[in-house]
């Protein structure tokens, strides 16, 4: 009588192959099952009666043109806070706040009312830290 020892690694190795070789057919089998409609018809079968039954769906797009959609008023634009610093007329240095919808909008509202801009940027809104306490 002979004794054979297998080694751990090969007990190992042999269950890593037989694993994987599983795992690979469980792929193989959902790949086409899934991707080969023949094989799927096969093994599920949909009855006919049960996808007859969708009720049919009418679209009235004389909704689109009615009075009610023509008369819609577009969004406004979303104005912004600018802070600035100018000189008047007399040359006195002024600073405030405008709102407009862009920085040029701005500038151009205050070249309009005769000031010399000097400096504007957009005012920041909110706080520096929102998460850290009052």
């Amino acid at each position: 009588m002979a004794i054979i020892f297998i080694s751990p690694k090969k007990r190992q190795r042999k269950l890593i192959i037989a694993v994987t070789a599983l795992l690979s057919l469980i792929v193989i089998a959902v790949f086409f099952t899934t991707f080969f409609p023949e094989i799927r018809d096969r093994i599920i079968s949909i009855p006919v009666t049960e996808v007859s039954d969708v009720p049919e769906i009418k679209i009235n797009f004389n909704a689109v043109n009615s009075e009610q959609v023509k008369n819609l008023e577009l969004f406004e634009e979303i104005k912004t806070d600018f802070s600035y610093t100018a000189k008047d007329k007399n040359g006195l240095q002024v600073a405030g706040t405008i709102v407009a919808i862009s920085k040029n909008s701005a500038l151009r509202t205050l070249r309009d009312s005769g000031l010399e801009v000097l400096t504007i940027q957009q005012a920041n809104i909110g706080r520096k830290e929102p998460f850290s306490p009052y």
